[in-house]
């Protein structure tokens, strides 16, 4: 390309040159004519290399976006991977056992209630996870997520779908102010008094919540209520990545 510039610049100077040299020519001159039909087939080669560049300009650009866009997409499978972990984690947390029909779908329920929830300490369902409970199965799916995204915004440049870049960014940004794993950790190990902590989140606070969601001042339920908006969060986020990566596979 710098090529194809470089030979421009120095065309257009000679063209100047020649313009120089006609003005001040007689006009019934042989040199004069010599110039003039210089003039016109140095005009043509300036036309012709424009011609050329902006051609191989457009292919450039489009090979560009292609690799950029195969990219994304390899790493996309490394992450629709962890989506649909944390879409049947997310699932058995804001499904009480007793509406789940038998089945365990794989994608976040539209409109749950923060009382739903009251599953949350359970342990998965599916049969090769371990004891622990779903909800934390939930936030490590989150954090593979996570650092996924985070990954492919330090490899990929995102040059040619800055939507999909900041979608990505916006995903990280707000994770990333809800650190709220280890709370619920120890939440799942501790007690109080003759019962465990669990069973008094799940079924003090979670199962009998009514009205507004909203945070309390210095109130253990406060760590739930952020789940409650991660969990919402990821639903819309989930939707929006899926509707870029369909258009991204028109330039793959």
């Amino acid at each position: 390309m710098k090529r194809y510039i470089t030979l421009a610049i120095s065309f257009f100077i000679f063209l100047i040159v020649l313009g120089a040299i006609d003005y001040f020519v007689s006009d019934d001159s042989f040199l004069q004519d010599y110039v003039r039909g210089t003039f016109t087939e140095t005009l043509g080669i300036i036309v012709t290399l424009i011609f050329v560049q902006l051609i191989f300009s457009r292919h450039e650009d489009g090979e560009n976006k292609r690799h950029e866009a195969q990219a994304i997409t390899r790493a996309a499978k490394v992450l629709n991977i962890y989506i649909a972990d944390y879409k049947k984690y997310a699932y058995q947390v804001v499904t009480p056992l007793d509406k789940r029909e038998g089945q365990i779908k794989e994608e976040i329920p539209e409109d749950f209630l923060f009382s739903d929830m009251q599953d949350l300490f359970v342990r998965s369902l599916y049969i090769f996870d371990d004891e622990k409970p779903v909800v934390l199965k939930c936030l490590e799916a989150q954090e593979k997520i996570r650092k996924t995204i985070e990954n492919s915004l330090f490899n990929i440049d995102f040059k040619n779908f800055p939507e999909i870049s900041n979608l990505l960014v916006q995903y990280i940004d707000f994770v990333g102010g809800f650190n709220i794993y280890d709370a619920i950790f120890q939440d799942s190990k501790t007690s109080m008094g003759d019962q465990t902590t669990k069973e008094f989140i799940a079924q003090r606070l979670i199962k009998v919540h009514q009205g507004e969601v909203m945070y309390l001042q210095s109130n253990i339920i406060n760590t739930y209520i952020a789940l409650y908006h991660l969990l919402n969060y990821h639903r819309k986020f989930f939707n929006d990545y899926e509707d870029e990566m369909k258009y991204l596979q028109d330039f793959v």
